[in-house]
């Protein structure tokens, strides 16, 4: 994925001799592997399909040969109770330091039941929910509903699942508490089998969705940054460190850090909406966070160009942390960042709806669309792509993309949808 490049490059921009790993995949042609950044690269076994075991014995013994100082987790969500425990091995049976929450910390941000109930303990949640995770729960919850109509104003809800299920990723149905017997067809259509959960959440039509990155070594959160965010986000902004908004997110994650206790060391990050509510001479905004991922986001290239101090950072987690203040992305920067990959497929394809199509609506959503992704290609930057290596970026645009999509289709597997960013595609 880009952020395990990014980081890569960091720790070697940093001095440091960096060790790639990677889950084994026909032809193995992830793109960081042929970064110049790397002194080795090391196909992992996958603990999803030949056991944490395997994959936990192999790790440490790269550990061992290799003398490796300091692992970084950088994997995705499928794989994070087995970096957990292998955070836990690594520690207990070698001399390497981890930068990786422990089990009871993932668990409890992976899920998103247990996420907002931590939330709502650390009164930080700003929002209505209600968890799902019995047929018994039903009930409970049309008197949770009942209860905010009458109470309140007019509230929606919105119910999405609690376990990881691109499926769902799309379809998250609305319902309306003036409406107590839609609510209760749809909550009674729910598939409550083999341990699927669901939450009834308040639905927050703000139109502005952001998100967060955080290094948080022994419950400090020392480097951050935040970005306006998407369902699926291509787009990266560095928002501005100096406005409120910016400040907000900053401090609801160092209490959120504080509240995981002084042993938590991983990356943290999370996603939030704004609502906006009446206020005394107009309207204020309030923070509703609404997901948290306990992983390396993305939105970790925004630090490009200060590679070195982030590498210090990560360095704290073998040296100890020292009493510098936070390291946060330069907001100067006017730069975004986007995948070419992504947006000349989207900009070919927006030129020719804006050809062919005879609905104005749609032929003027075409043409932003194109302009957007020749602003893009004119003045933001690839961040798989740097003079001094640009291997990566040929083979992910050339070479990777090509050869998965031709598995696909060898396979016959539908999909919908593709995060170039971090080669994840959503099957259809």
């Amino acid at each position: 994925m880009t952020k395990g490049l990014f980081l890569a490059r960091t720790m070697y921009l940093g001095g440091c001799e960096v060790y790639g790993a990677e889950f084994k995949e026909p032809g193995n042609l992830v793109c960081g592997r042929f970064s110049r950044a790397l002194r080795k690269f090391i196909p992992l076994k996958n603990p999803l399909v030949e056991g944490t075991e395997a994959y936990v014995s192999q790790v440490l013994e790269i550990i061992r040969t290799e003398r490796i100082q300091l692992w970084i987790s950088c994997s995705g969500v499928a794989t994070a109770s087995q970096d957990a425990q292998l955070a836990r091995a690594i520690e207990k049976s070698t001399k390497c330091k981890t930068l990786q929450f422990d089990e009871d910390v993932i668990t409890t941000l992976d899920d998103k039941l247990e996420f907002m109930q931590k939330t709502s303990q650390l009164k930080l949640a700003n929002m209505q929910w209600y968890p799902l995770q019995h047929e018994s729960d039903i009930s409970g919850a049309l008197n949770f509903i009942n209860d905010s109509h009458s109470n309140f104003r007019r509230i929606r809800f919105m119910v999405k699942s609690a376990n990881m299920d691109d499926s769902t990723r799309g379809s998250l149905p609305l319902l309306d508490s003036t409406d107590i017997l839609a609510a209760e067809q749809l909550l009674k259509s729910l598939d409550y089998t083999g341990g699927r959960k669901w939450i009834l959440q308040e639905f927050v039509d703000s139109g502005e969705e952001y998100c967060t990155f955080a290094v948080v070594i022994q419950g400090r959160v020392r480097a951050f940054t935040a970005c306006a965010s998407a369902s699926v986000l291509m787009h990266y902004h560095q928002l501005d460190s100096k406005s409120i908004l910016y400040g907000a997110m900053l401090k609801f994650t160092q209490d959120y850090a504080n509240g995981l206790g002084r042993n938590a060391t991983g990356h943290l990050s999370f996603d939030f909406l704004i609502r906006h509510i009446s206020a005394d001479g107009g309207f204020g905004g309030q923070l509703v966070p609404i997901e948290c991922n306990p992983r390396c986001h993305t939105a970790v290239v925004l630090f490009e160009g200060m590679e070195s101090a982030l590498s210090e950072i990560y360095q704290e987690v073998i040296e100890g942390i020292s009493e510098t203040e936070i390291l946060e992305a330069a907001c100067e920067k006017e730069t975004g960042f986007y995948w070419m990959a992504h947006d000349v497929v989207l900009g070919v394809s927006s030129f020719c709806s804006l050809l062919l199509s005879q609905d104005q609506l749609a032929r003027s959503t075409a043409l932003r669309q194109t302009l957007d992704c020749i602003y893009h290609l004119l003045s933001w930057r690839d961040p798989t792509f740097l003079w001094w290596d640009p291997l990566p970026w040929f083979v992910l645009n050339h070479l990777y993309w090509p050869w998965k999509l031709a598995l696909a289709s060898w396979a016959g597997m539908k999909w919908k949808q593709l995060n170039v960013s971090t080669t994840k595609m959503f099957k259809a």
